[in-house]
């Protein structure tokens, strides 16, 4: 398995966790992991965000040293991990709303991208 498998898989994970928790938490039925992170450490939802975000700054960094030391995987292999990293963050990251289970929030995003490219 590459090493860059587990950063960019832990990248997402986070970010999932910031995006999803408020829908998943909805009614109170179930604990998220934002839930059991703020009862663990007692702090408040931003503070929990703000601490999820800096591990996946933190995150960032290993898949940085890690793609440096990616010599015995294929490169298009490698790019295939980054490319799922940054697509969790442009998913997840629009005002910590949950893209991937509501399209209309990155829905300017994908027409920006397919429909209305900026011609180079």
């Amino acid at each position: 398995m590459p090493k860059l498998a587990k950063p960019t898989s832990r990248i997402g994970r986070y970010y999932d966790d910031i995006g999803s928790h408020e829908r998943e938490s909805k009614g109170g039925q179930v604990l998220t992991v934002m839930d059991c992170y703020k009862q663990q450490y007692g702090v408040t939802k931003q503070e929990a965000v703000s601490n999820f975000v800096e591990l996946i700054e933190e995150t960032w960094k290993d898949v940085n040293m890690d793609w440096v030391e990616t010599t015995f995987v294929p490169k298009e292999i490698a790019i295939q991990f980054l490319n799922y990293a940054q697509m969790c963050e442009a998913i997840y990251n629009r005002n910590n709303v949950d893209g991937y289970s509501d399209p209309h929030v990155v829905k300017e995003d994908v027409v920006a991208l397919f429909i209305d490219p900026i011609l180079i």
